[in-house]
This record gives structure tokens, sequence and C-alpha cells, in this order.
């Protein structure tokens, strides 16, 4: 796909992700939306599609920083340090707090 193809769908596929956006922010059913806005549901449902599997085409990348091994400064004390952050924790942290921490320093 040249570079306007894609601009124009990329383009097309957020003017509807901000229709379908509206539509499920209104509080109304699916079919009752389209009606006052004089949309046909089946179109409603190939945009809906559409969105859905552009996002899935969306490719994903990450990148890896380099972290410092946990120091344990006292009992169950963690340090980490990471992009000039560093963020101190106790060894009872919960996994999911510990993830979001980490996720947080790649900033």
């Amino acid at each position: 796909m040249d570079k306007t193809a894609k601009g124009k769908n990329e383009a097309m596929l957020k003017e509807w992700s901000e229709m379908i956006q509206t539509c499920k922010s209104s509080g109304m059913p699916v079919t009752q939306w389209c009606a006052e806005n004089m949309l046909n549901i089946k179109t409603y449902y190939y945009r809906l599609r559409r969105v859905r599997e552009g996002l899935c085409d969306m490719k994903e990348t990450h990148e890896i920083i380099p972290i410092s091994l946990p120091e344990v400064k006292a009992e169950g004390q963690i340090i980490i340090e990471a992009s000039g952050v560093r963020a101190e924790v106790f060894g009872d942290v919960s996994h999911e707090l510990l993830k979001i921490l980490i996720g947080s320093l790649k900033c």
C-alpha cells in the first residue's frame, strides 16, 4: 500500500473509530443510535469490523530497557533503577504492582 492510500485508510479508520466511540458513549442501543444518526446498521457493523481488523494489524513494538539487578538493602527491600528513575519497594509487594512499576520505568 502506497503512502497516500495508507494515510487515507488511517484517516478513515480514525473517523470510524470516533463514530463507534460516540455510539458507545451515547448509552443507546446500536440500533437506536444508527436510526437517530441515519446510518444503516450493516454499515455500522462493517465499520466496526474494519476498525477491529485495523487494530489487529497494528504492529506492537517493544523497546528493551536495561535495568540494574535488584539491590537488597534491608530485609525484603528491593531497589530498581532504570532510565534515571529509582524505585524502592519491599519484597511483599504484589506481582501486579511490581509489573506496573517496571512498566512505568520505561519512560
